[in-house]
């Protein structure tokens, strides 16, 4: 038993070698073209936003290379990891669908989705009152899920993304937009788009996570170490220049330990259980 123990020490101080070396693989990213201000490419074909800081941190500290592979819509990169030809992707909220196909680390920030209407209207009360009528929602978002099942009334258009949805919205082609506050003020300030009614929340909440092929638990492992690594100070700095307002606690996650305290007291579990063990089994003197 005690070189049971032995063992799992030693493999929990080889762990972090194990982890540097599997970080010396490439690794591909599948960038979303338009999900500002998380992940988007700007007029000089430039991939940034929040979640793409965050990405490089993660790579600089941890040794990852990564190739980043041209940006497309978010239903195309699901398809592309399904398929095995992309390994992460960020800015995801983790649905049963997707995992399918992906696993995902902890969230590292969060947003509400939210009602846009356009200004010459008056808000409704909630998306209950918009039945019969046709409203936009990114296609293959984990909002739409939500909102096509608990508010069936609604014509429910699926756009590519939130800026083909307000441009839709901006034409009258739909009465109203669903998307992340986060994104909505983006795109406001991006794309001019000044003549918005914002409504409360639908009920539905992004916790964003970076996801990863299922069959890849170690860069799963590398991720979250990155993250863990990533300061409160450095995060919350991410989060004012990208959304521009100081983050509430459950917006950003500014205790990054949390990520590896569950590890630890594995660890230590497994350590006393086998001391205890040793010292039930040892014979009485005399």
């Amino acid at each position: 038993m005690l070189r049971h123990i032995l063992f799992v020490c030693l493999l929990g101080l080889a762990l972090p070698g194990l982890a540097d070396a599997t970080a010396a693989s490439t690794y591909r990213f599948a960038p979303e073209s338009d999900y500002g201000p998380f992940v988007f490419q700007d007029r000089d074909g430039v991939v940034k936003g929040l979640s793409v800081d965050y990405l490089n941190l993660i790579a600089e500290r941890g040794g990852l290379r990564i190739e980043t592979l041209p940006a497309a819509s978010l239903s195309a990169n699901l398809a592309l990891a399904r398929q095995g030809q992309a390994d992460i992707l960020t800015s995801l909220r983790p649905t049963p669908e997707r995992g399918e196909f992906l696993l995902f680390t902890p969230s590292y920030v969060s947003v509400p989705a939210v009602l846009v209407v356009p200004g010459n209207r008056s808000l409704p009360d909630g998306l209950a009152q918009m039945a019969g009528q046709k409203v936009a929602v990114g296609t293959g978002y984990a909002v739409e899920a939500y909102v096509r099942r608990q508010f069936p009334a609604v014509q429910w258009l699926g756009m590519p993304d939130d800026h083909q949805a307000l441009r839709a919205m901006q034409r009258g082609e739909v009465s109203g937009v669903v998307a992340d506050i986060a994104s909505i003020r983006h795109l406001q300030a991006q794309h001019g788009f000044a003549e918005l009614v914002v409504g409360p929340s639908v009920g539905f909440d992004y916790p964003l996570s970076m996801a990863y092929r299922k069959d890849m638990p170690e860069l799963g492992r590398l991720l979250e170490r990155g993250l863990g690594q990533i300061t409160p100070s450095e995060r919350e700095q991410i989060y004012r220049r990208w959304i521009g307002e100081a983050p509430t606690p459950d917006q950003v996650d500014l205790n990054p330990m949390l990520y590896y305290a569950g590890g630890v007291f594995f660890l230590l579990a497994v350590i006393l259980g086998g001391w205890h063990a040793i010292a039930v089994r040892k014979p009485s003197g005399g």
